[in-house]
């Protein structure tokens, strides 16, 4: 049994989004953990992705191609899992329905020691279907939200500034419905990418 030591100290960042019940999200803050395994081989979590999550990582890295914005092969396959879940793993805030993790472990042998890396998106099942109501579109909203976290390691938008990475999304919001292409134009855009800090 491989012996591993977690300290919720360091390298490994947790996005959250919180979605209230009235019509709001808000985030909190990020869940920071380092783990070290000793010397033993690293066994990723398997690679899994629900439905309709499934959909929303292929779609999310084609939008950025067509804006200029790469995302390579390496950083997605680091995405183990888009999953539902009835209690997410760390986030146990009230209202939170939605985080990104990043994860980063360091694995040693005799000859080196390297570092493994890896992704998870968990979606509470119920509190996504009370803020999406079972609304695609407005679940893709949240799903992009979480991979741009996830896939180019940004935060959020400064308050005030609109859009899918603002720190709160709002549920009325007509133009996920009416200008979605002008939304994901505005994420993807040097602008947007520049206003943005960077998660490290």
């Amino acid at each position: 049994m491989a012996r591993v030591l977690c300290f919720l100290l360091l390298f490994a960042e947790l996005y959250s989004c919180a979605h209230r019940k009235w019509k709001t999200v808000r985030n909190f803050p990020d869940f920071v953990a380092i783990v070290f395994n000793q010397g033993e081989t690293v066994e990723l979590p398997e690679r899994r992705y629900d439905k309709p999550l499934e959909a929303f990582l292929p779609e999310f890295v084609s939008d950025a191609g067509k804006r200029g914005v790469h995302i390579p092969d390496e950083t997605a396959d680091m995405l183990r899992q888009m999953i539902y879940v009835d209690k997410l793993t760390a986030a146990n805030e009230p209202g939170v329905i939605a985080a990104c993790a990043r994860f980063y472990t360091w694995e040693k042998d005799i000859m080196e020691k390297r570092q493994v890396r890896w992704m998870t998106i968990e979606v509470l099942r119920k509190e996504s279907e009370d803020y999406s109501g079972g609304d695609r579109i407005r679940l893709r909203e949240l799903v992009f939200h979480e991979l741009f976290h996830c896939l180019l390691n940004k935060g959020h938008l400064p308050k005030g500034v609109p859009g899918i990475m603002a720190p709160t999304l709002n549920k009325s919001n007509p133009r996920v419905y009416t200008d979605w292409d002008g939304l994901v134009d505005e994420m993807f855009s040097q602008k947007y990418l520049d206003l943005i800090p960077d998660a490290t």
